[in-house]
């Protein structure tokens, strides 16, 4: 393992360098180079430490490896470049860092940085570096540009004038954020599946991007608070991760949320305890459901879609005209209710509201608009479809008891082998 320095613009192209560079020159390149280096043997801060020591302001770096010898001793990183000078331009694009994972003393191995604030008297400049002033673009171009595998972090561009203050990092692997040294105005991105096992608080003023790649999950019995902005996947490890939205977190509004498993929940409200998938169940039982004086006329099919479910059913001329479809229809809507388990509290439709009657008189439907009242043309439901039916779809509303909804549509079609015509659809409830 050995030194390189690097002194004037110059491209560095292809082979396999055991070792470190050293650049102080301006415009050099870097072109499809590994390099493996493996850390300073005593662990102290040497040149030995990074693959790429570069203290200048313009620097380009493409499709190279840098790789991390399993046998590295402290921290060591891929590319540490110290700017000169505020305004830098860095191409830095379709490199692989591979095994970025030591830790020492609480300071962590990173594929990239970009920091202010040091001087590395090993580069022979005794003036410390500058912070770069770099836009969210150019730092996004580094993180979605480059390959990361097994690296306690990405990167990072910071400044170490009076303590450590990040302006961005991204992480992939680990749990490595520091977010408590976030600057003003800070961006975070999260691009892969992230644990943290302690109490975290985003500052106001930062900005944190989880990634479609990504997730950030909260240990069992931590507590993430958001001041500022968090977006995307945020979940719990287990039910009691408290979330506390102070900011902003995707929908969710201001307040106290707890993880119950799937989702966080408002602290002070209740989930429903009936899903949409329960209704659904529901609406099929009611198809088989069996009456001993009545038998379906027609014959009958389900289709589901997300949260609604249709309902579709075939008769012949004959048994249309003989109401055989208004019947069935009667006697569907009452085994909504009377089928073992049923969760169907609530029907609405056309903006009225039908429960079950108290007092229930008849063999199928008994959902009225008043429980208290008889069941009756002009309360029921199904003489509201009648009335209202003019060969439109009909379509109801099933909610549970806590509020769950599903929306079902019923359509009736009459066999045209037994019309001498072409087949007849009537899209409604049969109740004609």
């Amino acid at each position: 393992y050995e030194i390189y320095n690097v002194d004037r613009a110059v491209e560095i192209k292809g082979g396999t360098v055991y070792g470190s560079f050293v650049v102080t020159g301006n415009e050099a390149t870097f072109d499809d180079v590994t390099i493996i280096n493996k850390g300073d043997e005593s662990g102290q801060n040497t040149a030995f430490r990074n693959g790429i020591n570069a203290a200048c302001h313009t620097l380009t770096v493409k499709n190279c490896v840098f790789e991390m010898s399993r046998s590295a001793n402290g921290i060591s990183n891929g590319l540490s470049i110290w700017p000169t000078q505020a305004d830098v331009s860095y191409t830095i694009t379709g490199n692989t860092f591979d095994g970025f994972t030591q830790s020492d003393n609480g300071y962590a191995s990173t594929a990239i940085t970009i920091s202010g604030g040091i001087s590395k008297a090993f580069t022979g400049i005794t003036d410390k570096s500058v912070p770069a002033n770099m836009t969210d673009a150019e730092d996004l171009a580094v993180i979605e540009n480059n390959t990361f595998k097994d690296c306690k972090s990405d990167y990072s561009r910071e400044d170490w004038t009076s303590g450590n203050v990040v302006y961005c990092r991204s992480v992939s692997n680990g749990s490595n954020l520091l977010l408590d040294n976030a600057a003003e105005s800070a961006k975070y991105y999260i691009t892969g599946d992230v644990k943290r096992t302690e109490d975290t608080t985003v500052k106001a003023g930062t900005t944190l991007t989880i990634t479609q790649e990504g997730s950030l999950t909260m240990g069992e019995r931590t507590t993430l608070t958001v001041n500022g902005i968090v977006s995307g996947t945020v979940k719990g490890a287990a039910e009691g991760c408290t979330l506390v939205v102070n900011g902003s977190v995707n929908d969710l509004e201001i307040g106290t949320y707890t993880w119950n498993g799937s989702k966080w929940v408002a602290e002070g409200t209740s989930e429903p305890t009936v899903t949409a998938a329960d209704i659904i169940a529901t609406a099929e039982k009611a198809e088989k459901y069996t009456y001993s004086d009545y038998t379906y006329v027609g014959d009958f099919t389900s289709s589901k879609i997300e949260d609604s479910i249709t309902i579709s059913s075939t008769y012949t001329q004959e048994e249309f005209e003989l109401e055989g479809a208004m019947n069935d229809m009667a006697r569907y809507l009452g085994a909504l209710y009377r089928t073992d388990g049923s969760v169907v509290k609530v029907i609405e439709f056309n903006d009225t509201t039908y429960t079950w009657a108290n007092n229930p008189t008849l063999s199928g439907s008994n959902w009225v608009k008043n429980a208290t009242g008889a069941v009756e043309d002009g309360n029921t439901l199904v003489s509201a479809i009648v009335d209202s039916f003019n060969n439109s779809p009909i379509t109801l509303t099933l909610k549970s008891e806590d509020g769950t909804s599903v929306t079902l549509t019923f359509t009736v079609a009459i066999d045209s082998s037994t019309t001498g015509s072409e087949s007849e659809t009537v899209d409604g409830n049969g109740e004609v």
